[in-house]
């Protein structure tokens, strides 16, 4: 498995029609957040609303502006409830995911996306343990990372405290089965090490390997020169 090194970038800053999304077609969650004494409840039912249209029906989601009338409030306010209604049920999930649904907490999703040195949780009752390789489409986490199409990349099971939990690491983007045994036969012939796997992008590794493994030569291709340089780099 190739892990990333980045410098943290600012956190993503969804816009408004994002979260609406994401929270709609998420809709069944939200009545865990009823009765909690928050002006946003106003919009629990708009969204639940919303989010229980047919599928097939592509008529639009209503405007932010149309959304504040209903309800009798500004534009800035309803975004701000939003954001507020979204991370609400992040946070919840992460102190209570056995609310959101039987054996919730028996999967932990791990999410992660190029340029992000974070990763992201969420616990989720899935039917069966999803296979490596497998693509895995997710609008809610959208608002979240600004991705929502990952690809299973690994899958750890644990047993602690008479509790079976398997946590599924999904990247962001397409999964590349040669560029997967490619570093699987780098690491055999031990060609590429584990300090550069976790010290070098997942785009750097590439490069590597095709040097490497591919064309069967040593040290670094010209793009990656100036780490021969740096001998405390690894």
């Amino acid at each position: 498995m190739k892990a990333r090194k980045y410098a943290s970038p600012d956190p993503y800053m969804p816009k408004t029609k994002e979260l609406w999304i994401a929270l709609k077609t998420e809709y069944q969650w939200l009545v865990l957040l009823k009765d909690n004494g928050k002006n946003y409840e106003q919009l629990i039912e708009m969204i639940q609303e919303n989010g229980l249209q047919d599928p097939e029906d592509y008529a639009p989601s209503p405007t932010i502006k149309l959304v504040a009338e209903r309800v009798n409030q500004k534009p800035a306010l309803i975004a701000k409830w939003l954001r507020l209604l979204y991370d609400d049920l992040w946070e919840l999930n992460e102190t209570q995911p056995d609310k959101f649904g039987a054996g919730c907490s028996n999967f932990k999703l791990r999410f992660s996306k190029p340029g992000y040195r974070n990763t992201v949780y969420f616990s989720m009752p899935l039917e069966r343990v999803l296979l490596k390789g497998e693509t895995f489409r997710w609008y809610f986490i959208q608002a979240k990372m600004g991705e929502n199409h990952f690809y299973v990349d690994h899958i750890y099971n644990d047993f602690l405290q008479g509790k079976h939990v398997t946590t599924i690491d999904l990247k962001a983007g397409y999964y590349n089965a040669y560029s997967e045994q490619l570093l699987e036969k780098g690491l055999f012939l031990r060609l590429i090490n584990q300090l550069e796997i976790f010290g070098l992008t997942d785009y750097q590794v590439d490069q590597l390997l095709v040097h490497r493994v591919v064309k069967e030569r040593s040290g670094y291709p010209e793009e990656l020169k100036h780490l021969e340089s740096n001998k405390n780099y690894f």
